[in-house]
């Protein structure tokens, strides 16, 4: 993750204009929330943010540690999810669905503790959604708040 938020960086270096907003999904959520104050991006827009911060470990079950492997275990131990939202000035609207909610619910848990530790921070609940975003009600939710 810590390559791919890299690549990220240089990326957005390279491309970004006078008002930037940043939107990322999953894992490219974590891409966007971890490099967006570096960034000073203007606005943030993350959906489905996973659950890849330290503090996330300690009840990550046992298949996903294997799923994810163990560079990438050790790689979250990098980054905190509770240090990136105390630092998050940038106004962010944190979506999750509802359904993807009760399957993996660290994913609510991070939007919530974002919220309350950031300064500016809107959370929705997609109703019925899972973790797809081209749900229709997923997909609905973001054309609202553009």
């Amino acid at each position: 993750m810590t390559d791919y938020i890299q690549q990220f960086e240089v990326f957005y270096r390279k491309y970004q204009t006078e008002e930037n907003h940043v939107f990322g999904f999953s894992y490219g959520a974590v891409i966007a929330f971890s490099s967006a104050e570096k960034l000073e991006v203007d606005k943030l827009y993350l959906c489905s943010l996973s659950p890849d911060f330290c503090e996330d470990l300690i009840d990550m079950q046992e298949w996903i540690k294997k799923y994810i492997g163990i560079r990438r275990l050790r790689d979250c131990l990098r980054r905190s999810g509770r240090e990136l939202a105390k630092q998050l000035s940038v106004p962010t609207v944190i979506l999750y669905g509802e359904k993807e909610a009760t399957e993996f619910p660290k994913i609510k848990t991070r939007a919530m503790e974002t919220k309350e530790l950031a300064k500016s921070v809107k959370v929705i609940e997609v109703k019925d959604a899972p973790h797809d975003i081209s749900f229709p009600a997923y997909r609905e939710a973001i054309e609202k708040i553009f």
